[in-house]
Parts: structure tokens; C-alpha cells; sequence
């Protein structure tokens, strides 16, 4: 996802802030995610650390950086894309 948002930005040769955005919020919604099914076990659930030390804090950043400068219209799909990614892993990985 990283390489792709990557890919579209030096495309367009300017920020692509639905890309950002959708990334931003599939790395909050991860460290969340990771934090909450510790929390929920009560042991410790792979992806505790990074989630918290890395995935929560680049999401809040992407936020209070890209979110308030971007359109209503990329924050909607951005949003939305974002979620829609989640819950394709989540799906994928229950799964396996």
C-alpha cells in the first residue's frame, strides 16, 4: 500500500492526498486493531508493538498533517478506501 501511494504521488508529480489519506487511516486502524485484540486476550497479540510504536503514531501524523489540507471528496474516499483495505486483510488473514 506504502509503495503503491508512493507510485501514484510521483505519477502525478504532486500529493495524492486520497492515497495518503487511505493509508493513513489503514495505519490507525491496524495499531488499533492490534492494541484492542491484546487488550481483549489479555496477552500479548503480534503486532502489539509496532502498532502502538509505529502504526498509531503515523496515522495521527498523516492526520493532523494531510487530513486537514485535503477536500472533503478525498477525505470521504480516502476514509473509505482506508477501511475497505482493513477489512480485506482482516478477512484474508482469518483465513489462513
Amino acid at each position: 500500500m506504502i509503495v503503491l501511494t508512493i507510485a501514484i504521488n510521483n505519477h502525478f508529480r504532486r500529493p495524492n492526498y486520497l492515497a495518503i489519506i487511505a493509508v493513513g487511516v489503514l495505519f490507525f486502524i491496524n495499531g488499533w486493531a492490534h492494541l484492542l485484540a491484546s487488550i481483549y486476550t489479555w496477552s500479548y497479540f503480534p503486532g502489539l508493538i509496532s502498532g502502538i510504536i509505529i502504526y498509531l503514531p503515523l496515522g495521527v501524523l498523516i492526520y493532523k498533517k494531510i487530513y486537514i489540507k485535503s477536500k472533503l471528496k478525498d477525505r470521504q474516499w480516502g476514509v473509505l478506501i482506508g477501511v475497505g483495505f482493513q477489512i480485506l486483510v482482516n478477512v484474508i488473514a482469518q483465513a489462513i
